[in-house]
């Protein structure tokens, strides 16, 4: 089975790509991101992120890519939710500011009178999967931690040098990727969407062409 990512960020490609790799569950699924379209289509997947939920916004680009496509794709909406800030940068972690740096030297700013016990926060994952026009799906998952003081780590991205997940000592920067996607929140939805393609879809296919 095919199954499009509809996704430009190469970290995220990056990650997903290990996943089913490595994933005993979906070895049968062939993943392919965005990248590998051909240029017109490409050029035409520009979703808007209208949505006030992660699970609105995952929905948005499935949708979009389905359109373009025709084809099974499944598309996620990721954010950090800092508990100091109310939720934010929430839904808008992406356009907090213009690239990683950026964004991360804001949320130090911003957390720059927050206390020790006050810096918690979650890495949140909504991830839509589409094998029809109607037929949709969605996982979630989440991971809690804090937020460093400073970067820490050179690995991963976005703002994978900020934050410690409970547990651990070391940022989502300072881990391995194996380690990160053991416990991350796209490690879980893509977990439980490895599952239910496991249960449902592919026994399904396989009864289809047996």
């Amino acid at each position: 089975m095919r199954l499009c990512f509809a996704s430009s960020n190469s970290g995220k490609i990056e990650e997903v790509n290990s996943f089913f790799a490595n994933s005993k569950l979906t070895s049968s699924v062939d993943v392919y991101g965005v990248d590998s379209w051909d240029t017109y289509l490409s050029s035409q997947f520009d979703p808007q992120e209208t949505g006030s939920t992660f699970q609105e916004n995952a929905a948005i680009k499935a949708k979009e890519a389905y359109r373009l496509i025709k084809a099974p794709v499944f598309a996620e909406d990721t954010g950090l939710c800092v508990g100091f800030l109310n939720g934010a940068p929430g839904v808008y972690s992406a356009r907090y500011e213009k690239n990683d740096q950026a964004r991360m030297r804001k949320l130090l700013l911003e957390l720059k009178s927050a206390k020790e016990n006050q810096r918690t926060a979650s890495f949140v994952t909504a991830l839509c999967l589409m094998l029809s026009s109607q037929d949709s799906i969605t996982f979630f998952g989440r991971v809690k931690g804090h937020i460093a003081l400073s970067q820490r780590g050179e690995k991963g991205f976005g703002y994978d040098p900020l934050f410690i997940p409970d547990g651990f000592e070391q940022s989502f920067a300072e881990l391995t990727t194996d380690e990160k996607q053991s416990i991350s929140h796209r490690g879980q939805a893509l977990g439980r969407m490895a599952n239910f393609l496991q249960r449902n879809t592919l026994k399904k296919l396989t009864a289809k062409m047996s």
